[in-house]
């Protein structure tokens, strides 16, 4: 029945938008309002209708609506009937309280204050209630009443992943159930005073031991005698005693410490650590190779380095590398829409002046 375009001016800049007033016999007057292609159908309400904190919050049907903007909204341009005598030049002060997809919407004068009631609609929406061939224009922007389907989206992604989530952990845990982590070998290593570094002198057998079944192997390396500002590592073999396989490990242990303008520092330790991750069942021999720092301190008579320390080879141990690996991968998606929902919300409330 009736057109208007209205604006108002924030900061300098001029933002129109435009209203249409609807009539339907048993429904009575609606309207609809578009603003950068957004969609808003808008009912009137009772004044007595909603509870009003002004410039703060709304409360409806059992909703509360936050506040989003207050500005002076002037005519511009008005077409056709209207319910009340409208004129270009008035000016009204708008006041906007949202709660997505809904809005308490307050338009005051000097003579009388009236609501209304808007929900938002799609482009896709509107041009197929009035049945348009043709499509309506993309919203630009985010409008203050728009639905933030990124955090529906997020809810969907946050359900999925806490199901995953839990198979990630009954996997886990049935991994550690069947695991048998068992420890097969517990040696100590000591270099005579003669040994060289990396020399047949520096290597080291163990008594056989068994691996039950195919698996991983920890090889543990404890240094038994602390190294201080040195390095010792240590070439491991596991040697089948049958096929005369090799399955080798290589695990440095090293400390330092010291001070300098920012104060003490150290780095390092006096054990370490490696996965062997598939060895195949069998009989085996441990053959070690100990190379060292060649300023390795020396304690007692000065007669070259002691080097001791022991070796730990557990079988079958439950590795919780790709249990961590698989919680990062899992965690990242969840994590983006996270943050994409409430950028979105950043977004809207850039542009609320309340």
């Amino acid at each position: 029945m009736g057109y208007q375009e209205r604006s108002c001016v924030v900061e300098g800049t001029r933002y129109p938008w435009m209203e249409y007033l609807l009539y339907h016999p048993a429904r009575g007057f609606t309207w609809l309002m578009e603003s950068n292609g957004h969609w808003v159908f808008l009912r009137p309400m009772a004044a007595g209708d909603a509870s009003v904190v002004p410039r703060v919050s709304a409360f409806y049907e059992h909703r509360r609506y936050k506040a989003f903007q207050s500005v002076t909204a002037v005519t511009d341009a008005v077409v056709g009937e209207f319910y009340w005598k409208v004129f270009q030049g008035e000016q009204a002060r708008a006041t906007e309280y949202v709660a997505p997809p809904y809005s308490v919407n307050e338009d005051a004068t000097d003579n009388e204050v009236t609501y209304t009631h808007g929900e938002y609609l799609t482009p896709e929406q509107v041009r197929d209630a009035f049945k348009l061939k043709e499509p309506l224009p993309r919203p630009r922007g985010i409008a203050p009443s728009q639905p933030n389907t990124r955090r529906a989206a997020m809810m969907k992604t946050l359900r999925w992943s806490a199901v995953w989530l839990l198979g990630l952990f009954a996997l886990s845990a049935v991994l550690h159930a069947r695991a048998l982590n068992a420890r097969v070998l517990d040696m100590q290593v000591t270099l005579p005073r003669s040994a060289t570094s990396g020399t047949p002198d520096a290597m080291h057998f163990s008594q056989p031991f068994e691996l039950s079944r195919d698996g991983n192997v920890r090889a543990q390396v404890v240094m038994s005698q602390a190294i201080d500002n040195a390095w010792v590592g240590v070439q491991g073999d596991l040697v089948n005693q049958d096929t005369q396989d090799v399955v080798s490990f290589y695990e440095e242990v090293s400390y330092y410490h010291g001070r300098d303008s920012d104060g003490s520092w150290s780095e390092g330790g006096q054990d370490g650590s490696v996965f062997l991750s598939s060895v195949p069942k069998g009989r085996y021999v441990l053959r070690t190779t100990t190379s060292f720092d060649p300023n390795l301190k020396l304690t007692g008579p000065q007669l070259g380095p002691v080097v001791s320390y022991r070796v730990l080879l557990t079988h079958d141990t439950p590795n919780e590398s790709w249990f961590v690996i698989a919680l990062v991968l899992l965690l990242i998606i969840p994590a983006l829409s996270f943050f994409g929902a409430n950028s979105f919300e950043t977004e809207r409330w850039k542009e609320s002046n309340l």
